[in-house]
């Protein structure tokens, strides 16, 4: 359990996995100097967080210019070329 989970927070849950899984966590969890609640209370916080962001509504100047890079595209050598244009 997390620092900041108190214990009278904590509820006991008992899933069902295929063994595999459950070895894996297991492994991870003792690779890692941890325990398998801490491995699947991580997991969820950030998934927690991912899924917070999904719902965050972008500013509209900043919607408006996001995708405007193709991916792929070497922004060091385009900054290095703004930069030379700049300096001339």
């Amino acid at each position: 359990m997390r620092e900041n989970t108190r214990p009278e927070d904590a509820v006991k849950l008992t899933i069902r996995l295929p063994r595999a899984h459950v070895d894996f966590v297991k492994a991870y969890a003792h690779a890692h100097g941890t325990t398998v609640t801490a491995v699947i209370d991580d997991w969820l916080r950030k998934l927690r967080t991912e899924a917070s962001r999904e719902d965050e509504v972008l500013n509209p100047r900043v919607a408006e210019i996001a995708g405007f890079v193709h991916s792929g595209t070497d922004l060091d050598a385009v900054y290095a070329d703004w930069l030379e244009q700049r300096h001339r």
